[in-house]
């Protein structure tokens, strides 16, 4: 457990947090508690204080849905998911307006997610936000870089506070990954393989809108369910004549979760560390094969009897 250093004489008279005694070297952005109170730091600044009963968001969230207005905001989110290791499943829902996503854990940005009607949605920047939402909503032609300051709001466990700071973003052009319509409950996953216990969901709304909804749920780690298949096969007739002698594992985006399904993410290990290299594979007994791309199936059918 790391050591952290107070300008005050407690959490709730100091004003920014540190990591060495000399107080010079500022904690990093997130949740700090004493165990009677919560509060965030933000580029070396607390922000309010809040009761720690109920303000901690643990995972196996459920599905947690907001309405809000006036848009030109950044929303943070911050999740324990334990030191457990496994694979999580965070799911978000962009309604129509469109908003930008990304998730990080342990360092790392994760920005590619799979939708049950259009499957992949990512932005080709990595780090990037990936915009979601339906095309015909969008509030701007995003053909180039455009530049946002947003009023940044923090979630506290219950609801959204403004931390009153301003966030600047970018969207660019490779960020947009617009929909004829909305695209539900996208999923994205993420290998926990170490004992970082939490991760943040960032969310930008660049629109300026008289409302609009999203939402999030995040799931504990586990291991993901297993499958029988083929070796990859460069056809849908090779895989459907090939043995299942490979062990590979799912992630259901629009399927039941015991076999895979269109759009579903598919790993070569149960953590989701490792996607399956893109090419065919047979599945249930040899009756059916799928086709994967970026780790996503992006086809399915039936082998001849």
């Amino acid at each position: 457990m790391p050591t952290y250093y107070l300008n005050g004489s407690s959490l709730a008279t100091s004003t920014a947090i540190f990591t060495d005694i000399s107080l010079t070297i500022c904690a990093a952005d997130g949740w700090y508690s004493d165990g009677s109170i919560v509060r965030y730091l933000s580029g070396c600044l607390l922000n309010a204080s809040s009761n720690c009963i109920g303000c901690v968001q643990e995972a196996d969230t459920g599905q947690v849905e907001f309405e809000d207005n006036n848009g030109g905001k950044y929303y943070s989110t911050t999740i324990n998911i334990g030191s457990t290791t496994g694979a999580v499943e965070v799911k978000v829902k962009p309604n129509k307006l469109p908003k930008g996503f990304r998730i990080t854990h342990d360092g790392n940005v994760y920005n590619k997610f799979s939708s049950p009607t259009y499957g992949i949605l990512e932005s080709s920047v990595s780090g990037n936000y990936t915009l979601m939402g339906q095309a015909a909503s969008a509030c701007d032609t995003w053909a180039s870089p455009v530049d946002y300051s947003l009023y940044r709001w923090v979630y506290n466990g219950s609801t959204y506070k403004y931390s009153n700071q301003m966030e600047s973003v970018t969207i660019d052009s490779s960020d947009v990954q617009l929909t004829a319509d909305e695209p539900d409950w996208v999923v994205l996953v993420i290998p926990k393989t170490t004992t970082e216990s939490t991760l943040t969901i960032e969310m930008v709304v660049p629109c300026k809108a008289s409302s609009y909804e999203f939402g999030f749920e995040v799931k504990a780690p586990v291991a993901l369910t297993s499958f029988l298949c083929t070796p990859r096969q460069l056809s849908s007739v090779d895989a459907c004549s090939a043995s299942l002698t490979e062990t590979f594992y799912l992630s259901a985006v629009s399927g039941s979760g015991i076999f895979p399904d269109l759009y579903d993410y598919i790993f070569q290990d149960n953590n989701g560390s490792t996607p399956a290299i893109d090419g065919f594979y047979g599945i249930k007994g040899g009756t059916a094969y799928i086709e994967v791309q970026d780790g996503i199936v992006v086809s399915e059918g039936s082998c001849p009897p």
